[in-house]
C-alpha cells in the first residue's frame, strides 16, 4: 500500500519570528467563558488527503508525532469527539484551531456605535483631534465553539499547527495536572517529556474522588465531554441533589437538580461530574496514547536538581529508579514545568521552604472506598451527595463509581462479599475530617489504614444509616489518611525570581503549576480544578511563544516578547485566580467543623455561614 509521508516544517526558533503572546486579559478570560502531528501519514485507505477535494484530512488514521528533542521525546494523545460541538466519546484527534490559534477566542469584529461614528465624524469635520478607537474586544471563536481545538479531520494540511524545531518542555510529575500539560502540548504540537517518579502507571494509589466544576471547562479544552451520556468517556457521575444531616439523621438542608426540578437541558449544564481520580488521570493518559505509541513517558525519574543549561534551558539531573542498578542520569529541556504537587521538588529547588512554609489547617482527612449499601436512598441511586455533621466531626460522602463500572475493586477485598446483599451498587467514597493537633494527626496517619478505620468507626459508628454500613464495609486498603495543609500564595515576583542565593541560578525558565504553586485543602473540591485550569492556560501561552507565525491573523497579541514574559503573565494570572480559592478551601477546613456546618437552610455551607454572619 502506497503511503504519502507529509512533513510539516519545523523552524529554528531563533531563525523565524519573533515570540508573541496574549495580553493577560486575553489569557485570564479563558476562565470567566471559556498538536500535533509534525508528519501525517495519508494512505490509499480509508479515506485519504488526496481524495478531499477541499483539501482536508477526511478521516485519517491515528497519526504518529515523531518530534525533534534532545532528550526522551513525549507525545500524548488528544481528545475525543467527532465534531468541535458534540466531543462525544474518544472518537477523534484535535489540533490547535488555525483561527483563534488555541486560544478560544478572536478578536471582535462589531462595528463602532452610532454614537462612536458621530463623535468620530464631528471631530473630523471641524478639524478636532480623532477620538482614540473602541478598546479590543474579544468574543468566542466560533470555529472551535470557545475550545481553542479542533477535530483534525476538520483542518487543512497548511494549517496544522508548527512549532520552533528546538523547543523542548519538561513536565515533572505525571499527575492529573502533569498529564492534562501534555495532552494540550500535543494538540499544539509542542514537543515535551513528562518525568514520573512512580515506575508506571498503576504504582499509584487509587485516590480519590474528584468534583468537576471549574475545571469542566479546561476538560473541553482538552476534547474530553463533560456532559451527556458520554461525558469523560462514560466514567463521570452527576449528581443531582445534596443533603445535610446530624448525627440521628435529621435532616438540615437539601439542594441541587433533583430537587428543584431543573428542566433536562439546563440540569446538564449545571450538574456537577464526579469521578476518580485515578480514573480521570487513566482518560487523559489513553488520549495521550491513542496518539502516541512510543512510551515516551520516562517512568522512574525522580527529580534531585536543576540548573542552568550549557546552551541555555535547563539542565535536569534525576535519580532513574527503574533500571537494576539504580543511577543519575542527566536530561536537558528548553524550560522545566513544576507538576508535582504539594511536596514539589521543583518548588523547592526554585522558591525554598522557607518562603512559604506548609500551614497545618488543624484537622486531618481520613478517606475510604467502600461498596455503596443498597439499602439506603442515600447511597444506591448514584446521584445523592450528602454530609452528616455535629459541630466538630464531619463525614462527606459521594458516589464514586456507578453498578458495573467499579473502579476501586472495594468488593472484591472484602471477604464473602458477594454473599452480602446489602452492597454491590456501585462505589461510595467517603472524607471522615475533624480537629487534631499537627503532631497527633501525623502520629494517626502513619499508624496506617487499620487505625484510621478504627477511629471513623469510633467517631461514627453509631451516626444515622448508611454511614455505619459504608464505614464498617470498607477494605482497610482502601483507607488513607493525612494532615491537612496549605501554602500561602506569593507575590508575583517572587514566584517569577524564586528565592535562591545569589550567584545560583533562579530558574528564569521555570514555572509551577497544580498543588506545586498553589497547594490548598480540599473541602471546596478545588484542587484538581484549578490544576486543569493551569495546564490549558500554560500550553495556551507556550504556543503563543513557539509556534510558527502566519500573516494576518486575527488574534490580539503584543510582540517581541520573550519566553520570561509569557510566564511572568501567565503566573500572575493564575495566581491571581487561585489566591481566592486558596483562602475559601482554607476558610471551610475552620467552619465545617463547627456548628455552622449543621445550620438549617436548603443553600451550602458555605451560604449558610455567610448567612449566619450577616444576622
Amino acid at each position: 500500500m502506497k503511503s504519502l509521508l507529509i512533513s510539516l516544517p519545523r523552524l529554528s526558533y531563533s531563525q523565524t519570528f519573533a515570540p508573541t503572546i496574549f495580553r493577560r486579559s486575553t489569557t485570564s478570560a479563558f476562565v470567566s467563558q471559556i498538536s500535533t502531528c509534525k508528519r501525517i501519514s495519508i494512505t490509499d485507505k480509508p479515506m485519504s488527503l488526496l481524495s478531499s477535494p477541499s483539501g482536508t484530512v477526511a478521516k485519517p488514521q491515528p497519526p504518529k508525532r515523531h518530534c525533534t528533542s534532545t532528550t526522551h521525546d513525549d507525545g500524548y494523545g488528544d481528545g475525543d469527539g467527532d465534531s468541535e460541538q458534540s466531543r462525544t466519546g474518544n472518537s477523534g484527534l484535535f489540533v490547535a484551531c488555525p483561527v483563534c490559534h488555541s486560544e478560544g477566542q478572536v478578536i471582535s469584529r462589531r462595528r463602532r456605535t452610532k454614537k462612536q461614528k458621530r463623535a468620530y465624524q464631528n471631530a473630523k469635520n471641524n478639524g478636532l483631534p480623532l477620538p482614540p478607537p473602541p478598546p479590543i474586544q474579544m468574543e468566542p471563536c466560533k470555529e472551535c465553539s470557545g475550545s481553542g481545538i479542533r477535530p483534525i479531520g476538520s483542518v487543512k494540511i497548511d494549517q496544522l499547527p508548527r512549532v520552533a524545531d528546538d523547543v523542548q518542555i519538561g513536565i515533572i510529575g505525571g499527575g492529573i495536572g502533569g498529564l492534562a500539560l501534555a495532552l494540550a502540548c500535543q494538540h499544539r504540537n509542542i514537543p515535551y517529556t513528562v518525568y514520573e517518579r512512580d515506575s508506571c502507571f498503576d504504582e499509584r494509589s487509587q485516590g480519590y474522588g474528584l468534583t468537576m466544576q471549574q475545571g469542566g471547562k479546561a476538560l473541553q479544552a482538552l476534547g474530553l465531554a463533560v456532559t451527556g451520556d458520554e461525558r469523560l468517556c462514560g466514567k463521570g457521575i452527576h449528581s443531582k441533589r445534596h443533603i445535610v444531616h446530624k448525627p440521628d439523621g435529621t435532616q438540615v438542608g437539601e439542594w441541587g437538580m433533583k430537587v428543584w426540578g431543573r428542566e433536562k437541558k439546563e440540569e446538564a449544564k449545571r450538574q456537577n461530574a464526579h469521578i476518580a481520580r485515578q480514573e480521570l488521570r487513566r482518560i487523559i493518559y489513553n488520549q495521550i496514547e491513542e496518539r502516541d505509541n512510543e512510551n515516551c513517558i520516562a517512568w522512574g525519574h525522580k527529580l534531585l536538581e536543576y540548573t542552568k543549561g550549557d546552551d541555555g534551558g535547563v539542565k535536569m539531573t534525576f535519580l532513574k529508579s527503574n533500571v537494576p542498578a539504580v543511577k543519575q542520569v542527566v536530561k536537558e529541556a528548553t524550560m522545566l514545568v513544576g507538576a508535582d504537587g504539594i511536596r514539589s521538588a521543583v518548588r523547592q529547588n526554585k522558591i525554598g521552604e522557607h518562603v512559604s512554609p506548609f500551614r497545618y489547617l488543624g484537622c486531618i482527612v481520613i478517606l475510604g472506598i467502600a461498596p455503596s449499601p443498597s439499602t439506603s436512598s442515600l447511597t444506591n441511586d448514584n446521584e445523592t451527595v450528602f454530609q452528616t455533621a455535629d459541630g466538630t466531626t464531619r463525614l462527606y460522602a459521594m458516589p464514586f463509581a456507578r453498578k458495573g463500572q467499579e473502579t476501586a475493586n472495594a468488593l472484591q477485598y472484602l471477604k464473602n462479599g458477594s454473599e452480602n446483599s446489602n452492597i454491590g451498587q456501585g462505589e461510595t467514597m467517603w472524607q471522615l475530617s475533624f480537629p487534631l493537633t499537627e503532631n497527633d494527626a501525623k502520629k494517626l496517619s502513619a499508624e496506617g489504614a487499620a487505625s484510621l478505620k478504627q477511629e471513623a468507626l469510633q467517631r461514627c459508628g453509631n451516626w444515622h444509616s448508611p454511614i455505619p454500613e459504608l464505614l464498617g464495609s470498607t477494605p482497610e486498603e482502601l483507607v488513607s489518611g493525612y494532615p491537612v495543609y496549605d501554602r500561602g500564595i506569593l507575590d508575583d515576583d517572587v514566584f517569577r525570581r524564586g528565592c535562591v542565593k545569589e550567584g545560583v541560578y533562579n530558574g528564569s525558565e521555570v514555572t509551577l503549576i497544580g498543588d506545586a504553586a498553589h497547594p490548598m485543602s480540599p473541602f471546596k473540591g478545588q484542587g484538581a480544578n484549578q490544576a486543569l485550569l493551569d495546564a490549558v492556560l500554560l500550553a495556551r501561552s507556550l504556543y503563543q511563544v513557539y509556534r510558527v507565525r502566519g500573516d494576518n491573523e486575527n488574534i490580539k497579541r503584543d510582540p517581541e516578547k520573550l519566553l520570561e514574559d509569557i510566564l511572568e503573565e501567565f503566573e500572575s494570572s493564575m495566581l491571581k485566580r487561585s489566591k481566592g480559592k486558596v483562602k475559601a478551601s482554607a476558610e471551610a477546613a475552620k467552619f465545617l467543623h463547627t456548628e455552622a456546618a449543621i445550620a438549617e437552610g436548603n443553600v451550602t455551607r458555605g451560604a449558610a455561614v455567610a448567612a449566619l454572619k450577616d444576622k
